[in-house]
């Protein structure tokens, strides 16, 4: 693809960060693309005009992220509207998403820009928060939907259900909903599966259940999935609903999170010599040559 801006997300406040974003950017400038450095609120990034979202997803012909896995979902909604391709550079912890080494970076971005690397299509889930079937709050979400007791709540009681049938009714600190792409993020330290991010499932996982029976689910993603509060010890916040870490809202008892397969996916962009199972035994220490 000819890339003539490229939109920029890095991590404020890190060091790292900072000395790659001044190395992307003339790297960038070298080859005749200009960089559009998204807004965190701020009027400049350390040296460099920013952009806001609405302009760097309306004028950029793809997305280059300096940072962590946060930093990477922070993107999402920036980049889905227009199926822009996103390629990450890890400057923070574990990067499942940013999973290339600032080692690599330049050698990997003139590898996309020349049409080497692979694309991948990343299932995203559309999240809602309904309280007395009104809908208050809506996300794309890539990793998950969180829904959490509030710090001083005790146990939940929640109802499941699945593709509109009953399926469950839990007592547990919270339940994960997560995408094959989330597998390896909360759901997985709560005792989730990890899936390999092109089947086409959704993960339910119980956060702390009252009951050993209660088990994480993989379950198609055809499935639109719904949780309900039915009981907390404060009526007023007996959960909180965290969206892939990024936003989030106070729940009530007999509000229901709907999470379903969205029609729009992230474009994520991977070096042709790796490969999911490799950034596994990178990532989580797993043995092998």
């Amino acid at each position: 693809m000819k890339v003539k801006k490229a939109g920029i997300v890095y991590k404020r406040k890190s060091e790292r960060a900072h000395s790659l974003l001044v190395k992307m950017v003339n790297m960038l400038e070298s080859r005749g693309i200009e960089p559009l450095i998204v807004d965190k609120g701020e009027d400049h990034a350390e040296g460099f005009p920013v952009h806001s979202k609405e302009e760097v997803s309306s004028n950029a012909d793809c997305i280059f992220v300096i940072g962590g896995d946060g930093t990477f979902l922070s993107t999402v909604d920036v980049a889905v509207s227009r199926g822009l391709p996103v390629l990450g550079v890890n400057a923070g912890g574990l990067g499942f998403l940013t999973e290339i080494s600032p080692e690599e970076m330049e050698v990997a971005i003139d590898e996309f820009l020349q049409g080497k690397c692979e694309v991948e299509e990343r299932a995203l889930l559309d999240a809602f928060l309904l309280r007395d079937n009104h809908e208050i709050m809506q996300k794309i979400v890539l990793n998950d939907a969180v829904v959490t007791k509030s710090a001083i709540a005790r146990l939940m009681e929640i109802d499941l259900y699945v593709g509109g049938y009953f399926a469950a009714r839990f007592r547990a600190d919270g339940v994960i909903v997560s995408t094959p792409t989330g597998s390896t993020a909360y759901s997985l330290a709560s005792g989730g599966p990890v899936v390999e991010p092109e089947v086409r499932a959704h993960i339910i996982t119980a956060i702390c259940p009252h009951s050993l029976t209660v088990r994480p689910m993989v379950i198609p993603d055809k499935y639109e999935i719904r949780i309900e509060i039915r009981k907390a010890s404060r009526e007023e916040e007996g959960a909180f609903l965290t969206l892939d870490g990024q936003t989030g809202a106070a729940m009530r008892v007999g509000d229901v999170l709907l999470a379903r397969r969205s029609e729009k996916c992230l474009k994520l962009v991977r070096r042709k010599n790796r490969n999911y199972f490799e950034v596994l035994r990178k990532k989580l220490s797993w043995s092998g040559p």
